[in-house]
């Protein structure tokens, strides 16, 4: 029985780091269907740079929750690296402005080391040391899975950060003013269309759609996504034989509580195999 994997946000560099590192051509062949990527921060986002500096707050506003509220979590966690914004994206845009000088991609390690424990110090240079280059190593498609590339565009997105003062020792302050792009409010553009842009072998295994307007997290429950990732399994039907018999009842789908709409969309048998293979959980970036 084929798997359909559909990830989110960091979930889908980490789904491609596994179909890469940890398994063969052959068990992708004999295993998995399709993917589904939605969201995906290929090469970081430029909200990590912010992350390190001041603390990200998802676009909640300073008077309500402080600028680094959960920062001591961002700056000291592993997922960090790869929510950091590649060179390999965003080539020399500047992300960061200080009074004195401008900062790109290739900075963000120099930031972290002048910033010092507030940026999470040497565990995160070594974090940055240990995975150097590993995703930018990853950018092609995995042989054998049949892949659908989803994001949102139109959605005003952090991209530069400029700060009143220099970054130094124990640097702990909110931006002065942020500029905005496009990109999904989280993640720029040039992140999210990197596989359909840039991976060479993209168009032999490969697509993408787009679903203008809707922020990174509400991709989840938009109407438009939700019909089409239920009209991709739909088509599954007739190749899974276990999936033509109902296995939850009515009782027990209103306690697991589908995503909005997707108990309407979906028969009931492959809505029971969506919800048993969503059990898991995530990190900073879901999955």
């Amino acid at each position: 029985r084929k798997a359909v994997v559909v990830s989110h946000s960091l979930g889908c560099p980490t789904v491609l780091h596994f179909f890469h590192t940890f398994v063969s051509e052959a068990w992708r062949a004999e295993h998995i269907e399709g993917w589904i990527g939605l969201a995906g921060p290929w090469l970081g986002a430029a909200m990590q740079a912010k992350a390190y500096l001041s603390g990200y707050t998802m676009g909640v506003p300073d008077w309500l929750i402080a600028h680094d509220y959960v920062k001591p979590i961002q700056v000291n966690s592993s997922s960090g690296v790869w929510l950091t914004p590649s060179p390999l994206a965003f080539g020399e845009a500047t992300i960061v402005t200080t009074p004195s000088r401008n900062y790109t991609a290739r900075d963000i390690t120099q930031l972290i080391s002048l910033a010092g424990s507030q940026a999470g110090g040497d565990q995160a240079l070594a974090l940055h040391k240990k995975l150097e280059g590993q995703l930018e190593g990853l950018q092609n498609a995995p042989k054998n899975v049949p892949t659908q590339v989803w994001y949102s565009s139109g959605v005003r997105t952090p991209e530069r950060f400029d700060y009143g003062r220099e970054i130094s020792e124990g640097f702990n302050e909110a931006p002065v003013e942020e500029h905005y792009g496009d990109g999904d409010g989280t993640v720029n553009i040039q992140s999210l269309r990197y596989p359909e842009l840039h991976w060479p072998n993209f168009d032999e295994c490969c697509s993408a759609k787009v679903f203008p307007d809707v922020s990174h997290s509400s991709i989840l429950s938009d109407e438009r996504v939700v019909k089409a990732i239920a009209g991709q399994l739909r088509g599954l039907l007739h190749m899974v034989p276990m999936l033509r018999e109902p296995v939850l009842d009515d009782e027990i789908l209103r306690e697991l509580g589908p995503p909005a709409g997707l108990s309407e969309l979906l028969p009931k048998p492959l809505l029971a195999a969506a919800l048993w293979r969503g059990g898991g959980g995530g990190g900073a970036g879901g999955g």
